[in-house]
């Protein structure tokens, strides 16, 4: 055996050697079993939970708490929509609107139908100006969840914006409509723009 033969052999043994190591090594890592499985299931849902009262406290403290437990949420699933959802709604309130892109589009590329993602999505379409790219959005949010009281409201709330158009206005009134009967009794949000919408009806 010349000595190229011999050091392609030593190469060939070595990269076999590294090879089995490795299977070996992924061999003893314990895989979590159903039990942990499902405490871990259990244990983000109550970290979801929570993160969502600190986000509604719209102060510094909640977001930096929100912003901490949808972490631990990803961490604990690191393809759990909701968790990449609220990271986007923590950006969002921050200021941080690249970031909050970011998010809403991870949330989406885990679950394309979580509908949610794409309300929050719109919103920032809308934010900047771009009001039909944020009807579009609001439109596909719509269709892959009808009861979406949320993406409802943001809709009208687009069609809104074209009052002069009797057409839209009528379709605006539809969607609030539909969007009042869903909501949970006495949303802000659907009531402010059902009266702004009555008043254009106003002579």
């Amino acid at each position: 055996m010349n000595s190229s033969t011999h050091s392609r052999c030593v190469v060939t043994i070595t990269y076999l050697s590294i090879g089995l190591l490795l299977l070996l090594q992924n061999a003893c890592i314990p895989r979590p079993g159903l039990d942990e499985r499902v405490a871990r299931a259990k244990r983000k849902e109550v970290v979801l939970k929570e993160a969502v009262l600190a986000l509604r406290m719209q102060t510094r403290r909640g977001l930096d708490l929100a912003d901490s437990l949808y972490r631990l949420a990803t961490e604990l699933d690191p393809r759990e929509p909701r968790a990449y959802d609220g990271l986007g709604c923590v950006a969002t309130y921050r200021g941080k609107l690249i970031d909050a892109e970011y998010y809403f589009r991870k949330a989406i590329h885990y679950n394309p139908r979580y509908a949610r993602a794409y309300v929050h999505l719109a919103f920032l379409a809308a934010r900047k100006g771009e009001n039909g790219e944020a009807r579009q959005i609001l439109e596909q949010a719509i269709r892959l969840d009808p009861m979406s009281y949320r993406a409802r409201n943001n809709y009208a709330a687009i069609l809104m914006k074209r009052s002069g158009n009797s057409t839209e206005r009528k379709k605006a009134m539809e969607e609030l409509q539909k969007a009042f009967s869903l909501a949970p009794q006495g949303d802000e949000r659907v009531q402010r723009n059902l009266s702004a919408i009555a008043d254009l009806h106003q002579p």
